[in-house]
């Protein structure tokens, strides 16, 4: 997807503390500013419920710190219900503090999926999530999904566990009373509860996370090289390409013409009776990067170097959005089975963004440039063959995806 950009942002590399009248100034560029952009940031919000809620802010600005005024504006863009527009809380502008856990949601709840290697945090490490302070976890997520901007509710579960992990917006939302602190209560697995009582831990802070372990562990594949943009791997065991693709992007380091090159030798000179694109951790990009290397296949095929009966399969997940949805769907058209979890994104919803910086706080606000309209499907791309994301696989270090993967046939 292409992208345009507006920029409005202070010059220095840190901003400094903000007046209330700067901030002030940060909420009218928002109010005024955002809405002329997005053509379609009122399709699903109401405008006098969005300048009723941008009035009431500017009253309130004088009272409140400064990470209740990001939250809120962030909970300002996410009324405008499309993932794209969005004023994310994770970006470095925001100078938000953090709980240090990792947590992921999984079928069976949200489980702590890393820790930092302090004693308050380590014995969290593996358990269910139960409560944060007084306040259920169905109920905190409901809380902190008002500050993500979201289409699908796939998303929520996405980006939900780490903003349950932001102190400054559990405050704004009223989970807990102090962003200095929070309790988080566990199932300790036994019929007990573990309380686990957390600092915050600074602005910038580097916290490297411990994950649980098995005594022999053999890391799933789709969890091998997270930061590579692409890369791809023959499975002599069942003549398997499987080829993850994580960004839609060129790699500064390893330019796509040289991995499409690679990744044809392999098929010149192996068997591959079946071709696995992992898309589920994409989310997305420039939907064009991946076509030289599915023309290239298609090529193989049509010439007889990959069978007729070739077995194809797209992996997604709620981690998928935006051009990694546009990729799997052109996919799914020429005939690939789809595995696993609903993507992230609506594909008949908004994207293609552009980006507001404010002028003071330098904070990014994304929005939709166009529409887009995909026959076949409605709000939602659903899979073809539905896995869920289980705890008890992922502590096994397994991949159910994969699994289900492996034995579909040709369409």
């Amino acid at each position: 997807m292409g992208r345009a950009l507006l920029v409005l942002f202070c010059t220095s590399v840190v901003c400094p503390a903000l007046t209330p009248d700067q901030w002030r100034q940060d909420l009218q560029a928002l109010a005024t500013r955002l809405p002329a952009l997005d053509q379609y940031f009122f399709v699903h919000a109401s405008r006098s419920d969005f300048d009723a809620a941008v009035a009431v802010l500017d009253a309130d600005l004088s009272n409140l710190s400064d990470g209740q005024i990001v939250s809120r504006m962030a909970q300002l863009v996410a009324m405008g219900g499309d993932g794209h527009t969005n004023l994310s809380l994770l970006q470095s502008a925001a100078k938000f503090h953090v709980f240090p856990l990792a947590l992921s949601w999984f079928q069976e709840g949200i489980y702590v999926t890393g820790a930092a290697s302090s004693p308050a945090a380590l014995p969290a490490l593996g358990k269910r999530l139960i409560r944060i302070n007084d306040t259920a976890v169905d109920d905190a997520v409901a809380l902190v999904s008002t500050a993500i901007s979201h289409d699908t509710d796939q998303w929520v579960k996405f980006q939900a566990p780490a903003y349950l992990a932001i102190p400054e917006l559990l405050a704004t939302v009223g989970i807990i009373p102090d962003p200095s602190q929070a309790r988080y209560t566990f199932d300790n697995g036994d019929g007990t509860e573990l309380p686990v009582d957390l600092a915050a831990f600074p602005t910038g802070s580097s916290v490297a996370y411990k994950a649980p372990r098995s005594a022999f562990p053999n890391q799933p594949l789709y969890q091998r090289n997270s930061l590579f943009y692409y890369w791809a791997r023959y499975l002599d065991d069942s003549s398997t390409l499987y080829i993850k693709y994580n960004s839609c992007a060129q790699d500064p380091s390893f330019p796509f013409a040289v991995f499409v090159a690679q990744v044809l030798a392999v098929v010149d000179n192996k068997p591959v009776s079946r071709i696995i694109y992992d898309l589920r951790n994409n989310e997305g990009g420039d939907t064009s990067v991946i076509q030289p290397l599915l023309a290239g296949l298609q090529d193989r095929q049509r010439r007889g170097i990959l069978p007729a009966g070739l077995s194809t399969v797209t992996i997604i997940g709620r981690e998928t959005f935006s051009s990694g949805v546009l990729n799997a769907y052109d996919m799914w058209v020429k005939g690939a089975t789809l595995v696993g979890e609903a993507a992230g994104w609506n594909p008949n919803g908004f994207g293609q963004v552009g980006s507001l910086y404010l002028p003071n706080s330098g904070l990014r606000v994304s929005y939709s440039t166009r529409k887009f309209t995909l026959g076949g499907v409605g709000s939602l791309l659903v899979p073809d063959v539905a896995v869920d994301w289980r705890w008890a696989d992922y502590v096994q270090e397994g991949d159910a995806f994969l699994a289900a993967a492996l034995t579909v046939q040709p369409r």
